[in-house]
């Protein structure tokens, strides 16, 4: 209720293209859609977002092994700027927006719950919210797959400019 609130008071906009109504427009997501699933852990090309051989012979931290990881945009361009209001410009609202390009995903694949990544205490605190847990949330609304939080924190290290090898150092 407060979300379309907000949406009347401060319409969103297109990140790509500037069109009024969505934080993304089916167009430019189209644009932006992966088409292709990798391995989670190196990035190759893979069947269905399976971990690759290569990722699954080595150890991950101690962390178990992926089955797989869908991907549903690319992160980069319009798709990373969307993302970025969500969590920094408090754009709460843009998560069902961003949440319809998942669709593609539950209706090739069968999932068995939707999860979101936990923010630190202290950031949950300073943002009021979760944007990982808000579009996880409305993934689960429209594709009716549970959203269970599976997931928990270690540590409340920021990753924030972190390059993507420190990251997975971290996991």
């Amino acid at each position: 209720m407060i979300g379309r609130l907000m949406q009347l008071l401060v319409p969103l906009a297109c990140t790509s293209c500037g069109r009024e109504g969505s934080a993304l427009c089916r167009t430019c997501g189209e644009t932006w859609r992966l088409r292709v699933q990798q391995c989670a852990g190196c990035g190759v090309a893979s069947w269905q977002g399976r971990t690759c051989e290569r990722c699954c012979s080595r150890a991950l931290s101690g962390v178990d092994q992926l089955a797989g990881v869908s991907v549903a945009l690319h992160y980069d361009g319009p798709v990373k700027q969307a993302v970025l209001d969500l969590k920094f410009q408090a754009l709460r609202w843009a998560a069902p927006d961003l949440a319809r390009f998942f669709e593609p995903l539950w209706e090739q694949e069968r999932f068995d719950a939707v999860t979101s990544v936990p923010v630190s205490p202290g950031r949950y605190r300073e943002r009021g919210y979760n944007q990982s847990e808000l579009l996880a949330r409305a993934v689960a609304r429209r594709s009716g797959i549970p959203y269970l939080p599976l997931l928990a924190r270690q540590s409340s290290d920021h990753q924030l400019g972190l390059g993507r090898a420190e990251r997975l150092r971290r996991v």
